[in-house]
């Protein structure tokens, strides 16, 4: 059971956290997780967490994702990251048309991430607040 008040260690299966911290001294020297991570990924469904249960998906509350995430991250921070950004990236699966989110996130091994971020400017900043 999901308790949001439980110290990450209590959420994740302790084999889990050996795979997971199997792979992590390699993980940060190439940059790439381990095929046992990515393994234990896919079988358990991680990346589809947030996905519409219409498409398959796990469909989780917010505030188990949120605890998941961070016990994932306690694990290993590599690991939780990426997990987090493809997970919490598939959430948009919800927000597409049916056919193209069927067409899209119905695989498990979907990763689909990125950061969005503003890096540009429109306008005139100091003008905007001069008026």
């Amino acid at each position: 059971m999901w308790n949001t008040e439980d110290h990450p260690r209590e959420l994740l299966d302790p084999e889990w956290v050996r795979i997971i911290r199997a792979g992590s001294r390699d993980s940060d020297a190439t940059g790439r997780l381990s095929p046992e991570a990515l393994d234990l990924i896919y079988r358990e469904d991680w990346l589809r967490v947030m996905v519409p249960g219409s498409l398959g998906g796990g469909e989780w509350p917010l505030p188990r994702v949120v605890a998941f995430f961070e016990s994932l991250g306690w694990a290993d921070g590599n690991l939780g990251w990426c997990v987090n950004l493809a997970a919490g990236a598939n959430m948009f699966s919800g927000y597409l048309a049916k056919e193209t989110a069927r067409a899209i996130f119905t695989g498990p091994r979907i990763w689909c991430a990125g950061s969005g971020a503003v890096t540009g400017t429109f306008g005139n900043p100091r003008a905007d607040l001069a008026a």
